[in-house]
């Protein structure tokens, strides 16, 4: 038998259908067997069936609804995972970026700071990290538009300013490397590498004064910058204060223990200062390292002819011109080899290497006293008379040339 209302089939004893919840009477029907049972719906049941009937349906929808609403709610999440967790946006470059930059690994820095800044271009440090990653791989030129576009993003940038005197200093191009580092110190009056790169751009520039000033702020605020102590004991020895010069030096070659420039510098500081065996100590130790080095030899050169090792001093001498022809080194070398061989008294040789030393340089003074004096010693007075001459015009205070004269009245 089945549900009137319905049709869902029944078992014969149900007071109320379980698919509908309609209520059922029973009523017996004379055309059938006695055991045969039909239920129908009293009239007065028909609207409550009716009224239950909504309410089975607004079950049904509120279900619907309910498993809509919950659908939308896993893609809203899924979406903010995903946002949040793998979509590479450029605060996500950045992230790497920075993880590789601080690793030293500028390559791959570089390739993500570049991918954030197409999503951010307005960023100033990520233009500003660009321009120091290209910077640290000695691409100089290349960083200095994403300095520029830093410093135009945000103009109180002073590490974008700083990297711009730097790449410009590399590029030798002193003079906007000054105006620069100059900027970033206004806006950092402790930034110490500022004052060190500034402070050697004018040593560059030959203002020794200027930039011992600066490398000194320098080092105050850095005591173990090695580069700035260098070039403060380079421009103190440029500015013929060598004994300022020794302290510095002697610290930035604890720094840099294989520095050459540092070494060199500070033989020549031990010569100025009379200290002729620790400036050959110096020279001797560079030798070990560049042997095909003439400037070396010629410095050494000059350590034994101050030292009255003549024979030494010719040796080394020598060994100078061989290996090079540069006109610096013999301009140094002649005229100190000239007068080796005078005191060793090989006066007609010493002649001949006077009037290199004259060729090689028309203005020594020094060459021309000593041409004289070989000139004499050899009898030859009336030429020396003119070579005392010349050397007085172009060194009047020449002692050796004043007292040729009184030898050669």
């Amino acid at each position: 038998m089945n549900c009137p209302e319905c049709g869902a089939t029944l078992n014969g004893d149900e007071v109320v259908c379980p698919n509908c919840l309609t209520r059922l009477t029973a009523v017996q029907q004379v055309d059938q067997t006695p055991s045969a049972t039909v239920y129908e719906a009293s009239p007065g049941e028909t609207a409550l069936l009716g009224k239950k009937k909504k309410a089975h349906m607004s079950r049904r929808t509120l279900r619907a609804i309910l498993l809509a609403a919950l659908g939308v709610a896993v893609v809203v999440m899924g979406t903010l995972i995903y946002v949040t967790r793998f979509r590479k946006d450029g605060n996500y470059y950045f992230r790497e970026g920075e993880q590789a930059y601080y690793h030293q690994q500028y390559e791959t820095a570089l390739a993500a700071y570049l991918q954030a800044a197409e999503l951010m271009p307005d960023q100033p440090l990520v233009q500003s990290r660009i321009g120091w990653c290209y910077y640290h791989l000695e691409q100089d030129a290349a960083a200095i538009p994403y300095f520029r576009r830093a410093v135009e993003l945000d103009p109180q940038r002073s590490d974008a300013y700083l990297g711009l005197g730097k790449a410009y200093y590399y590029l030798r191009q002193y003079s906007e490397s000054a105006s620069y580092l100059q900027k970033a110190i206004e806006l950092d009056p402790n930034l110490a590498e500022a004052y060190g790169y500034l402070g050697t751009v004018k040593f560059w520039q030959e203002d020794y004064e200027t930039a011992i000033s600066l490398l000194e702020q320098a080092v105050t605020l850095n005591p173990t910058d090695a580069d700035s102590l260098e070039f403060l004991g380079r421009a103190y020895y440029e500015a013929d204060r060598p004994e300022e010069a020794l302290q510095p030096l002697r610290k930035a070659l604890e720094m840099k223990p294989d520095d050459p420039q540092v070494q060199e510098y500070l033989g020549l500081t031990y010569y100025a200062l009379g200290n002729y065996d620790q400036a050959s100590y110096q020279f001797r130790s560079l030798l070990l390292r560049q042997p095909d080095d003439a400037l070396l030899y010629a410095y050494l050169g000059q350590c034994f002819y101050q030292a009255g090792d003549y024979d030494q001093a010719v040796a080394q001498f020598n060994e100078a011109l061989a290996l090079t022809r540069n006109s610096p080194v013999q301009r140094i070398t002649y005229p100190l080899l000239g007068w080796s061989y005078y005191h060793l008294g090989r006066y007609a040789e010493a002649v001949t290497l006077f009037q290199e030393a004259i060729f090689f340089d028309p203005e020594s003074a020094l060459a021309y006293a000593g041409l004289g004096w070989s000139q004499a010693q050899l009898g030859q007075c009336d030429q020396a008379r003119m070579m005392f001459q010349q050397a007085l015009a172009l060194d009047p205070e020449l002692q050796s040339a004043q007292d040729g004269l009184q030898a050669c009245p």
